[in-house]
This record gives C-alpha cells, structure tokens and sequence, in this order.
C-alpha cells in the first residue's frame, strides 16, 4: 500500500551487515537475532558464555534470518517490476487502441525461507524423513495452529488438516462444517441456522465410511453438541478458531484426538509445487473468479432455478473447488450427498458421485466391514451411524440421495456421458464451466432431460 520510494527507504542495509559479519566470526561472537533465544544468553552469561557449537548454531540462525529478509526484499522488488511491465503494456495498448486486459506474472525470482517448527515421527509412509516448517516470520496458519489436546501430529495430519480447513472457509460467513481424507472431502456441509452441530451432521452424512479416521474442521466455535456428535466417529483431528470449554472436557476424553486452534487461513497469495528442477507457481483459488458468481452464469438449457435451487447449485459450486480432479459433487439442502473425485475420466467420477450418494457410504467394505468388536461405537456403517446421524440408515434401504439433487462438476463434460449418468440417477440441476467442442451435445441431452444447467465460464481443476 506504501508507495515504491517509501518502501525502498525501510530497506534495512547497515543491520543486515552487522548481523552477517558476527556470524561470519561466530568463532569469537556470539549472534543473537531472536528474542526466543534470551533465555539462552542469560543462562551462557551465568555459565561463563556460550560454547563454540552454540555459536555456531546461532550463526546458522543469523545467517538464515538475513537470508529471508533478503529474499523477501528481492521477491518484492522483482514483484515491482512485473507490475511496471503490465502498466506500460496497458498504456502502449490503449495509446494503439488495442485490447488492453493483463494481470502481473509472478515475479521473475521468488524466495522463501522456511524455519522448522517440529520434526515428525516419518513423512507420508515410515521409511520417510519428514519435519514441518513455517514461512520465515509468519505465524498462524495450520503450520502455526496451537494444540489443545491428543498425540502428536504426522505428516500427513497436516496435509489433510490444511485441505480440510481451506474447505470450511469456502463458503463465507456461512457456518460449514468439512470432513476430509487422503485430501479429499468425504462431506461438506453448511447450516442456515448458524448450527454447527447441524452442519456436522450433514457433512458425515455424506460418507460416514469414509469420514472414518478423517479431518474434521469449521469455521466457527465447536460447540458441545457438536463434540458429543465427534466423540463417537474415529477421528484425527478437529480443527477451529475456537472450542467451547465443555466440548474441549468432551473430546479430551479421546487420548489420540488432536484438537487444534487454527486461525482463518490466508486466502490470498500463491501456491508454489516442487517439479523435477524447479517449481510451479500460481495465484491461490479463492473462488473469486467471475463465474464464481451465480449472478454471471448462463443458463444454458432447462427452467430457470428458484432461489432454493440456485442456493443449492452455488454451494455445490464452490465445494466443487476442494474436490482432487476430475471432480463431480451431488449436493441438496446446503450439504454434499456424493462425492466423485480423482479420476482420470469424468464419467468415472459422475458414476462415483452417484454411487456414494445412494449407499450412504455404508457398503460393506473397508472400515464399514470391521464387526461390532473391532470398531468404536458410533464409527461407521450400520445401525450405530444412524445413531450419529439421527436417521434410520442403519435398518433401512438405502436412500436414492442423488434423485433430486444437484451436480457441480469442476469442468466441462466433453462428452454427455458423463451427463446421462446424472440424468438416470435423477439429479435434476447441474452447473459446469462449459467451453467443449461438443457443449451443445451435452446441453441437448440436458434439454431433452428437461434438466437445468447453468454455465459459468469458469473452471477449478485441483491437482
């Protein structure tokens, strides 16, 4: 916000100077560049001074410090600079009457510093080495989350906790509640009651199955109820803002529970993924795109919705966005019902979608077969989920979820079908980017289904 002059004038040079030319002679200084490390320079001055492997260590932290500061500076400025280069070209552009739409590249160079928080037991599988970071002066975030209660967390709790909590914020100010595994949601769901309990309820509604040993994060206050309704699924970790003080007395009662305070993550910002030699780098999603808004979308074939129609297929819109590609998402009443997510063709992920949502997650396979002796009351499956749920799942035939429901899918189809099997399960609206070479196939099939389909022009691959 400050302008170019003014930023260039807080660049510090002299105290980045001092601090490299004591480290360099740690032999003889001692280099403190961390309140954290007080504590140790008064224990050294009581104890005669500091060894030559403490300095060193400190040294290492010195020099590591002025290296985040300066690639911050260096990523900065060359930030700067691509922005300069848009405006120019924006002006040659209107100055030549031509198209003059851009938007900044990411900088030329990128530095991030990392400082390491925590060893981990072993990374995603044992033979592993694993730590976790934080970005070099950041706090907050689930790197920085603060851990109320249970074991500690692993690699891959960290990776599903993320996942997990960017899901909960996805839908506004409107309390969500979303349940992930393997980075994946097995449920999302909000309450227009501003009940969390609720909202939880729906969310594992989804796919009690595989909610099992999942991640369960909000973007509110975790109330008791909602804690009572947690204490009987197998769960890794619940992740919040905040915990009421009886939900925490409920969930402690869970040894293993990791129950974490996180903080609201920052939306904005890049994404940075390693590849062989060097790394990928794009904007974050943030759901901001224009066809995000329901406002913006065409319809391409069916009624108009109503208002509860198009609430349902903009929610299912952006839950879509945290679903691995190829993505499709069954939705009603403000809470996924199926989920068909990471395969390599759309009428796999269509068929999945449908599967989930008319067994309820409840087949008996994986952790749904384990006998009343080997799962916790309450797990999965069966009877002792419809005790969790409120439902009659348990002793019923399995609902057709997928009948009257709506399917987001987070690109287009490029054949209708993927559509058709939507349309045989009964969903009865779907929303879709568009942009094939054969929409207008699709968009007849949905036509002649008599099926309302909008599209946005807008597409949410995740990888």
């Amino acid at each position: 916000g400050a302008p170019f002059d003014a930023c260039v004038e807080q660049i510090d040079i002299g105290g980045p100077t001092m601090v490299r030319a004591a480290a360099k002679n740690h032999p003889a200084v001692a280099v403190v560049t961390s309140p954290g490390r007080y504590d140790d320079v008064t224990a050294a001055v009581r104890e005669g001074g500091f060894t030559l492997a403490c300095r060193r260590r400190l040294a290492a932290e010195a020099f590591a410090h002025t290296a985040a500061y300066d690639a911050a500076v260096s990523t900065w400025l060359a930030g700067q600079i691509e922005t300069d280069d848009v405006a120019d070209a924006t002006d040659s552009a209107d100055a030549a009457g031509a198209d003059s739409s851009g938007s900044a590249a990411p900088p030329a160079y990128v530095g991030v510093g990392y400082e390491r928080l925590a060893r981990l037991r072993y990374g995603e599988n044992p033979h592993q080495r694993a730590a976790v970071y934080r970005t070099a002066g950041a706090s907050g975030g689930v790197a920085g989350a603060r851990q109320l209660h249970g074991k500690a967390m692993s690699y891959n709790n960290y990776t599903d906790t993320d996942a997990a909590v960017r899901a909960a914020y996805d839908h506004g100010q409107a309390v969500t509640v979303a349940v992930v595994k393997h980075a994946n949601p097995c449920g999302i769901a909000v309450s227009a009651a501003g009940d969390v309990a609720e909202a939880h309820r729906k969310a594992h509604a989804c796919d009690p199955v595989s909610a099992y040993g999942g991640v369960i994060a909000t973007n509110t206050v975790v109330t008791a109820e909602m804690a009572r309704q947690i204490k009987s699924i197998f769960t890794e970790v619940v992740a919040a803002p905040s915990f009421d003080d009886e939900a925490v007395e409920i969930l402690s009662t869970k040894k293993n529970l990791r129950l974490l305070l996180v903080e609201a993550p920052q939306r904005e910002g890049y994404e940075i993924k390693q590849v062989t030699g060097g790394a990928v780098i794009q904007e974050r999603d943030v759901l901001d795109a224009a066809g995000d808004d329901p406002s913006t979308w065409t319809l391409a074939a069916g009624p108009a919705a109503d208002d509860a129609l198009l609430a349902d297929l903009a929610f299912a819109w952006r839950s879509v966005r945290a679903v691995r590609s190829n993505a499709v998402l069954l939705a009603h009443d403000g809470a996924t019902v199926g989920v068909g997510m990471g395969q390599v063709n759309r009428v796999d992920s269509c068929k999945l979608a449908v599967e989930r949502a008319n067994t309820l997650g409840s087949r008996s396979t994986g952790d749904a077969a384990l006998d009343g002796s080997q799962q916790e009351k309450g797990a999965v499956g069966g009877a002792d989920a419809a005790e969790v749920l409120g439902d009659s799942s348990g002793d019923a035939a399995a609902p057709q979820r997928a009948r009257g429901a709506v399917a987001a899918s987070d690109a287009f189809f490029p054949f209708a079908d993927g559509l058709q099997v939507l349309i045989d399960a009964g969903v009865r609206a779907v929303v879709q980017p568009g942009g094939s070479i054969r929409d207008q196939e699709v968009i007849d099939a949905a036509q002649a289904a008599g099926v309302t389909m909008y599209l946005t022009g807008t597409r949410h691959f995740s990888h």
